[in-house]
């Protein structure tokens, strides 16, 4: 609960800071970006993911497009991410970046963690030559930290991650003893599993692009905390899990990333259900308005069109108040029923503690389908 604190504090404090200074723009031209993208594992093919549709890639074109030079952006991909070729090419990137410049590390792929007998909690990601057997090979989130702090010239990282215990990254940043500013914006909480699906990055696509349905108040601007409040609620709509957004050392989250070409008005509550032509209700996302009609997007399959209001409605989730005694799935005990307290609860989610875990090393958030009410 310590460590929630200290994320919920930096937050809460830079947000204030944030409001007194005008908002920044970011720059491009004075970017630096380290990627990582990993389908395939060497040792364990189990975990290797589908190539066909990735969109790492697809990220990778859009900060070229935006204006980052090509020369400034490493992306290892797959096999070409072995432990030892990351630490060298990220060394050796951050080598050439320059005073006020922006660094953005991405992963994608397999992450996981360890809970010490202390409680504490290690994050890390799993590279390609990443082996079981071997703690060693692994690549640390601490130890990213480390080369970012002993080789980076610029002033401020943007973490991004999309994969299992992705929030780690927000947990270990708050450790860190750095005048380097930190936002870490990631698919899910520390301590919780991923979607094998894309949407969290196909979010970050949309926002760098600048898609109007970003822009939340419709200003022409999307800053990166609407980015990070949009994929929030599209993580949570349409993956069940609660995506983290956490900045600190005065990093700006009003910093403004992509100026839309047009400015949508759209109804609020944009994630909603929708009737399909066969009369049943799916998840769908409202992309634009007009009088009197409402387009959609259907999550299911990626089909879209124009519906009346009266076949549009709000999607409601089951959800408990905060302190209500309940019974939920423990993701790090094999998704044993335990029991656990209601300590915070949004968008049909819920922040659990489980009884007797003193260190909170097994808090986490829930979906619907993970969480009931204890019996008395």
């Amino acid at each position: 609960m310590r460590s929630l604190l200290i994320l919920a504090l930096s937050l809460f404090w830079s947000l204030l800071q944030a409001e007194d200074s005008p908002a920044p723009v970011w720059q491009p031209a004075h970017t630096w970006v380290f990627a990582i993208g990993c389908t395939v594992w060497k040792h364990d093919r189990s975990m290797n993911m589908p190539k066909k549709g990735r969109e790492d890639t697809q990220l990778m074109e859009v900060f070229k497009q935006r204006g980052v030079p090509e020369e400034q952006i490493v992306f290892l991909k797959d096999n070409v991410g072995t432990l030892a070729n990351i630490k060298k090419s990220f060394v050796a990137e951050l080598a050439k970046t320059h005073t006020g410049d922006t660094l953005i590390f991405y992963f994608q792929g397999h992450g996981s963690r360890d809970v010490k007998k202390n409680g504490q909690s290690v994050y890390y990601f799993c590279n390609y030559d990443c082996d079981d057997n071997d703690d060693d090979s692994f690549l640390y989130m601490k130890d990213v930290y480390d080369i970012i702090e002993k080789n980076f010239k610029g002033a401020q990282a943007l973490m991004l991650a999309d994969c299992c215990c992705s929030g780690g990254l927000a947990k270990v940043a708050a450790t860190r003893h750095t005048e380097i500013a930190y936002c870490c914006f990631d698919s899910t909480f520390a301590h919780n599993l991923s979607t094998g699906e894309w949407t969290y990055t196909d979010a970050l696509i949309k926002g760098f692009r600048g898609d109007p349905i970003t822009d939340l108040n419709a200003n022409g601007e999307v800053s990166l905390r609407e980015l990070a409040q949009y994929t929030e609620q599209r993580m949570a709509f349409v993956e069940t899990q609660k995506a983290v957004f956490a900045t600190f050392n005065g990093f700006n989250p009003l910093l403004q990333i992509a100026k839309p070409k047009t400015v949508l008005k759209l109804p609020a509550g944009r994630f909603i259900e929708a009737k399909w032509d066969d009369d049943l209700w799916y998840k769908a996302e409202i992309t634009d308005a007009k009088p009197g009609k409402v387009h959609v997007s259907y999550l299911d399959d990626g089909s879209e069109g124009w519906v009346s209001p009266d076949r549009i409605r709000e999607r409601k989730e089951k959800q408990f108040e905060v302190g209500t005694a309940v019974m939920a799935q423990c993701e790090e005990e094999d998704d044993k029923w335990k029991p656990a307290k209601v300590v915070r609860a949004w968008y049909g989610l819920h922040y659990v503690h489980f009884d007797g875990d003193v260190k909170g090393s097994l808090s986490e958030w829930e979906p619907p389908d993970r969480v009931k009410l204890k019996k008395k």
